[in-house]
C-alpha cells in the first residue's frame, strides 16, 4: 500500500457517503446499518480519515492468508485449421 492508494480509497468512500445524503432512503438505510454496526453515522467521515496505512496492512495480514490462496490461468483457445 502506499501513502496516494490510501488518500484515493479515502476520497471514494467520503464522496460515496456525502452522495448518500442526495436520498432519504439511502440515508435511513445508511443510519440503521451503522449504528447497528455501533458507529456514530455522523462521524463516519472522520473515522475514514483516521485509519492509517499500518492500520490497513496488518488488516490485509490478518486477513489474506497465501496459503488459502488460489490462482486461475486463463489461455486462449486454440483455433482449428480447416484443411
Amino acid at each position: 500500500l502506499d501513502q496516494t492508494s490510501v488518500a484515493v480509497a479515502k476520497r471514494v468512500l467520503i464522496g460515496q457517503n456525502l452522495r448518500r445524503f442526495n436520498s432519504v432512503e439511502k440515508l435511513g438505510n445508511d443510519f440503521i446499518r451503522t449504528f447497528m454496526n455501533e458507529i456514530d453515522p455522523l462521524e463516519y467521515n472522520d473515522i475514514v480519515e483516521a485509519v492509517t496505512i499500518e492500520e490497513l496492512e496488518a488488516r490485509l495480514i490478518e486477513h489474506f492468508d497465501e496459503e488459502c490462496c488460489t490462482m486461475s490461468v486463463v489461455e486462449p483457445l486454440e483455433e482449428k485449421q480447416n484443411d
